[in-house]
C-alpha cells in the first residue's frame, strides 16, 4: 500500500475548513471487536445518513463499539470540524470521544476503527483515525457517503435516505484549536514542543494485526512481509477454526469463546488471511449491514482492491492501555462470509459466502526422535500473497515439528491438487536435500517455486485447490561427492550407446560405483566432446527471493520482484502452453540423481528449417506422476527425455544421497558405420529408428 505524506501541518478547525494544503500522513488503524446489544439503529434496518455538508462544530453524537467479549457498548462524541482532504479517500470529521468504555480503553483504541458514529440518529460515519503519543480522545471520522461507495461495489443501490440538517450545535467544545500532522511519533514530540496547549498533534496508528500460533522466525518473516502497511503486530488468542486447519463452517460457535453473534454496526469484524493450526487475522468493527452485506474499518485493510479474504465476528478478549496508542487483543470466532473489497475508505463484504481458499497441509517427521507431526491451514488465494503466506506457514510448521533450526538432511514429497491439472488433477514431486546450517529453509525452494509456476500460469487458472508437502528428516549427512568417472569406451558412433563408469564417496562411507549409459544422437557430426557427470540441480532451486529476503531479513536482488520474474530457468523460456510449463517442471533435475550429459555436434546446413537432420520430435507433454519413491542401495537410471535441438544429451541415475561435485572426460565420437558395417555387428544401431527403451539400464 502506498502511503500519502508531506510536511507537517496546521491548521483551524472549522465547520467549512479550508480547501487546500492539509496533507495527512496516515496509517491504518484496523482494529477488533465483538457483538451483543447498545442503543443504536434496530438491526437489520436501513439507516438514514447524516449528510457531509451539514456538519459544523458542536454537534453531539454517540459511537458504537466492543472493549471486551462480543458485547456492543455505547460512548459518547463531540464533533469539531470537517478537514478537508485529508484522509485517504477525501474528507475526514475530526471528534472527540468520552464515556465509560473511552475511559477503560484509554481512548480510541488499535481496534475501533469502523464504529460507527451517529448523530440525532443518524449515521455519520465510522471511526477511522486515531493517533500515537497524543490525545488518544481525539480522533477521524471517515464520511458514510465514501464508505457507502465501496459498499456499492458488491451489487446495486444501498437503501439508505438522506434528511434534513440536524439540530443546533451544542456547547461545551473541546479546548483544541489547531491540529498539527506529523509524519512519525519522533516527529510528533519535535511539533509538539513547539506549540500551544490548544493544537493537538497527530500520527495515525497503524491496523493490529493479530497473529496467533507463531514462532519467533515466522512472526519475523510476518513482520518483513507487511512492513509496507504500517501494520501493528499483537499477540492473539485461536478462534474456533483452531486445530482443524479449515475454516469453521458458517454459523459455527467456538466451543471456548460462546455462540458467534451475527454481524451488527458496532459488532467485530475479523478478517483472516490464514486460519487453522495457525491464525493471521486483522480485526475492525462494522459499520453498516444491509441484508447480506457490510461495510466496516472506515479505511482500507491492505487497499488491495478486489480480494477473497475470510470474514466473521470476532471476540475481544481484552483492551490493553499503552502510551503510544491503546490497543484490543481478539481473534476470528468463525467465517461467516467473505470480504470482497479492500478500498480507500472501506472494507466490504457477503456473509453466507465462504473465500476460495487454498488448504495446506505440512507433515513433518523427525527421524532423530521417530515423530511426526502435522500443521493444517487455510490460506487465501491472492496473487501477491498466497506464496509468501505459504512460505511462512510452512517454515512455522518445519520449525515446530524439528523444535531446531540446524543441519540435517531431508526427503521432500509435495502434492498439488488443481481441477485442471492432469493425471487425476494432482501434480506431484519427490527430492532429497541437505544443508549444514538451516535444512528446514532448504528444502522449501523446488516447493514455493512449483507452486508459483502453476498458480500463476499465463495460460489458466489450474484451480488449486489443496497442497501437501510431506518431509522427512534425519538429522545425519546423506550425501555423496562424485570422485571420478570414465567411459567404458573410448570411442562411440552416431546411434551407439555408451556405458559411463562413476565413482561415489558417500560422506564416511565406503566408494561406491554406479554406471549409467548415454545415448549418442544418430546425427551427431564426428570429433571430441566433453562429457560432465555431476549432480542434480546444477542450478539449485532455492527460495524465491523475495520469500528469502523475508526470513533472512536480507533485501532481494533488483529485479527480483519485476512482472514476469521467475525463480526457475524453465520459467524464464516461456513454454508455449500449460501441458508444455507441466512438462518442464516435470523434468527438472533432483538433488540425488547423478547427471550425465554433452553438447553434440550437428550438420543444420542444407535443412529447410535450420533444424540438425534427423532430430526427433518435440517432447509429449508429460503426465506429472510422481517418480518412484524407492531407489534401492544401487540406484536407478531413468528415461531420457526426448531433446530438443541445441539441448545437451543427457542421462540420469537416481541414488539415496544428495549428490555433491563433477567430473569430466572426453569422448571421440568418430565416423558413422557403412551399411555393410552395420550388418558385421560393430555395435552400432542398424536401425534409423530411435530406440524403444531407455537409454540404458540399471546400474550394477
Amino acid at each position: 500500500m502506498r502511503h500519502r505524506g508531506g510536511s507537517p501541518a496546521a491548521g483551524e478547525l472549522r465547520s467549512d475548513s479550508r480547501r487546500g494544503g492539509i496533507v495527512v500522513w496516515w496509517a491504518i488503524l484496523a482494529a477488533l471487536v465483538g457483538v451483543a446489544v447498545a442503543a443504536g439503529p434496530a438491526f437489520g434496518a436501513a439507516a438514514a445518513i447524516y449528510p457531509l455538508d451539514e456538519v459544523k462544530p458542536g454537534l453531539k453524537g454517540y459511537g458504537l463499539t466492543v472493549v471486551e467479549g462480543t458485547r456492543i457498548e455505547r460512548f459518547d462524541v463531540d464533533v469539531l470540524g470537517v478537514v478537508r482532504r485529508a484522509g485517504p479517500a477525501g474528507d475526514l470529521i475530526l471528534v472527540k470521544v468520552s464515556g465509560a468504555p473511552i475511559e477503560r480503553t484509554g481512548g480510541i483504541a488499535a481496534g475501533m476503527s469502523g464504529s460507527p458514529v451517529y448523530v440525532n440518529g443518524r449515521l455519520l460515519g465510522a471511526i477511522g483515525f486515531g493517533f500515537e503519543f497524543t490525545d488518544h480522545s481525539v480522533g477521524f471520522v471517515t464520511p458514510i457517503g465514501d464508505m457507502l461507495q465501496v459498499l456499492d461495489r458488491l451489487s446495486t443501490e444501498v437503501p439508505v435516505r438522506s434528511e434534513g440538517a440536524a439540530g443546533a450545535a451544542t456547547s461545551g467544545l473541546p479546548a483544541y484549536r489547531r491540529v498539527a500532522f506529523a509524519r512519525d511519533a519522533s516527529d510528533a514530540r519535535r511539533i509538539k514542543l513547539g506549540a500551544g496547549r490548544d493544537t493537538a498533534v497527530m500520527v495515525p496508528v497503524s491496523t493490529p494485526l493479530m497473529l496467533s500460533g507463531f514462532g519467533p522466525r515466522a512472526t519475523a518473516a510476518i513482520e518483513r512481509l507487511f512492513a509496507p502497511y504500517r501494520l501493528l503486530m499483537v499477540p492473539g488468542g485461536a478462534g474456533a477454526a483452531a486445530g482443524t486447519g479449515l475454516a469453521a463452517p458458517t454459523g459455527a460457535a467456538s466451543s471456548d469463546l460462546g455462540p458467534a453473534p451475527p454481524l451488527q454496526p458496532g459488532s467485530a469484524l475479523g478478517v483472516s488471511l490464514v486460519q487453522g493450526d495457525v491464525e493471521l487475522t486483522a480485526i475492525g468493527t462494522v459499520t453498516y449491514v444491509d441484508g447480506d452485506r457490510f461495510v466496516g474499518f472506515g479505511h482500507p485493510f491492505l487497499q488491495a482492491g478486489a480480494v477473497d479474504f475470510f470474514a466473521g465476528p470476532a471476540y475481544i478478549f481484552r483492551t490493553v492501555k499503552a502510551v503510544n496508542v491503546p490497543f484490543k487483543l481478539g481473534s476470528l470466532m468463525t467465517t461467516t462470509g467473505v470480504l470482497r473489497e479492500d478500498r480507500r475508505a472501506a472494507v466490504a463484504g457477503r456473509t453466507g459466502v465462504m473465500p476460495d481458499a487454498v488448504q495446506l497441509a505440512v507433515t513433518l517427521t523427525d527421524r532423530a526422535s521417530n515423530r511426526s507431526r502435522t500443521l493444517k491451514a487455510s490460506v487465501v488465494r491472492d496473487e501477491l500473497l498466497t506464496i509468501p503466506l505459504v512460505a511462512i506457514t510452512s517454515l512455522e510448521a518445519l520449525d515446530r515439528g524439528l523444535d531446531r533450526i540446524g543441519p540435517g538432511t531431508a526427503r521432500v514429497i509435495f502434492r498439488i491438487t488443481g481441477k485442471e491439472l492432469p493425471d487425476g488433477g494432482t501434480y506431484s514431486r519427490d527430492n532429497m536435500y541437505y544443508s549444514r546450517f538451516d535444512v528446514s529453509a532448504r528444502l522449501l525452494g523446488d516447493f514455493l517455486d512449483t507452486l508459483q509456476a502453476l498458480m500463476f500460469n499465463r495460460f489458466q487458472d489450474i484451480g488449486v485447490r489443496s497442497v501437501q508437502l510431506e518431509v522427512e528428516v534425519d538429522p545425519g549427512r546423506q550425501t555423496a561427492a562424485i570422485v571420478k568417472a570414465q567411459p567404458l569406451a573410448k570411442t562411440a558412433r552416431p546411434g551407439d550407446r555408451v556405458g559411463v563408469e562413476v565413482e561415489l564417496l558417500p560422506y564416511r562411507g565406503q566408494r561406491q560405483t554406479r554406471i549409467l549409459t548415454l545415448q549418442i544422437p544418430k546425427d551427431a557430426l564426428p570429433g571430441t566432446v566433453t562429457v560432465t557427470v555431476r549432480g542434480g540441480s546444477a542450478a539449485a532451486f532455492t527460495l524465491p527471493p523475495e520469500v528469502a529476503s523475508l526470513i533472512t531479513g536480507e533485501a532481494p536482488p533488483a529485479g527480483t520482484q519485476d512482472e514476469g520474474a521467475q525463480g526457475d530457468q524453465e520459467q524464464q523460456q516461456v513454454p508455449s502452453s500449460l501441458d508444455k510449463l507441466i512438462e518442464a517442471l516435470s523434468e527438472r533435475e533432483k538433488n540425488n540423481q547423478v547427471v550425465a550429459e554433452f553438447y553434440p555436434g550437428f550438420d543444420v546446413q542444407g535443412t529447410p528449417d535450420g533444424h540438425p537432420t534427423g532430430a526427433q520430435d518435440p517432447p509429449a507433454a508429460s503426465t506429472g506422476r510422481m517418480p518412484p519413491e524407492s531407489q534401492g542401495a544401487k540406484g536407478k537410471q531413468e528415461k531420457a527425455a526426448p531433446r530438443e535441438p541445441g539441448e545437451p544429451v543427457k542421462a540420469t541415475l537416481l541414488t539415496p544421497w544428495v549428490v555433491e561435485g563433477s567430473a569430466d572426460f572426453d569422448l571421440e565420437i568418430v565416423e558413422a558405420a557403412s551399411p555393410s558395417e552395420s550388418n558385421g555387428g560393430d555395435g552400432a544401431a542398424p536401425s534409423q529408428k530411435p530406440p524403444a527403451g531407455p537409454a540404458g539400464s540399471s546400474g550394477t
